[in-house]
């Protein structure tokens, strides 16, 4: 039995990314209606007492109709399952490895911190003793 495209739904399989492709929708749209009403808040605060219930609901249709068409539009379709299916070919970091990471970036910091400091002490030391001509 020959499996779906991808494209087009059906089949669940590795090659099956549509979950995937309607979850960045779902995310892109909830984001979207999110900084639409902070944003139109903000702007209509300026104006006078915010209605929350108007604005939260202009948001959300305008994000839902915004990612419908969106979602509708082939270019952007395409699209979104080149990103899902070439994601789906990252090699992820094992814990062991990301662990490994974490601890470099933490002593790189620490030890960054450490010569900056020095240089700050120095260069105060140095402006000290140009301007008040003390150390």
């Amino acid at each position: 039995m020959a499996k779906a495209s991808p494209k087009t739904g059906g089949a669940t399989g590795p090659g099956d990314y549509s979950r995937y492709v309607h979850l960045l929708y779902l995310v892109g749209a909830s984001l979207a209606a999110y900084l639409l009403f902070k944003i139109s808040s903000s702007i209509w605060f300026l104006l006078g007492e915010p209605n929350d219930f108007l604005l939260i609901g202009a948001s959300v249709v305008t994000s839902g109709v915004a990612a419908f068409f969106l979602w509708r539009h082939k270019t952007v379709n395409t699209l979104a399952f080149e990103v899902v299916s070439e994601l789906s070919k990252v090699t992820w970091p094992t814990r062991k490895e990301l662990s490994a990471a974490i601890v470099a970036v933490i002593v790189v910091s620490i030890i960054v911190s450490i010569i900056l400091g020095v240089f700050d002490l120095f260069w105060g030391w140095v402006t000290d003793l140009i301007y008040f001509g003390q150390a």
